[in-house]
């Protein structure tokens, strides 16, 4: 009998535990669309001059596999968060920091992170000022 009340115990240890994670992934994609729906209601990412056909050409080429795909879908969306914080000043690495886990719904990696902020810097007017070389250690 106390084997058979330790399996039930088990289980229904497993079913609440699974319906937590239900109710936590269920919330974080509440949480992930109306994060997406505010930002997209932000102004565009102004672009460098002249750098409009280097931006379309690079979302083109990242557009074939979904590990290029998911940098290309949220490196925007990136600097959509970012652009009005540039009046307010302040430590712009731990604002970059704060603006990408806002809106990474893919779990990038650090290279991915990398390659956006190169990116950014090359054709985003706000680049620079997020994504100094010289900061990096």
């Amino acid at each position: 009998m106390n084997e058979i009340a330790t399996k039930a115990n088990e289980m229904e240890e497993t079913e609440h535990l699974q319906n937590k994670l239900y109710i936590s992934e269920t919330h974080s994609k509440e949480l992930r669309m109306r994060i997406r729906r505010y930002v997209e209601q932000l102004p565009p990412m102004e672009l460098k001059p002249g750098m409009e056909d280097e931006w379309k050409r690079i979302l083109q080429m990242n557009n074939e596999d979904e590990y290029s795909k998911a940098a290309a879908e949220t490196i925007e969306l990136w600097a959509r968060v970012l652009q009005p914080l540039v009046p307010a000043g302040g430590d712009r690495k731990a604002q970059a920091f704060n603006a990408i886990c806002m809106v990474d719904e893919y779990g990038l990696t650090g290279f991915q992170v990398q390659w956006m902020e190169a990116v950014l810097r090359k054709v985003w007017v706000h680049g620079d000022l997020f994504f100094s070389t010289e900061e990096k250690e």
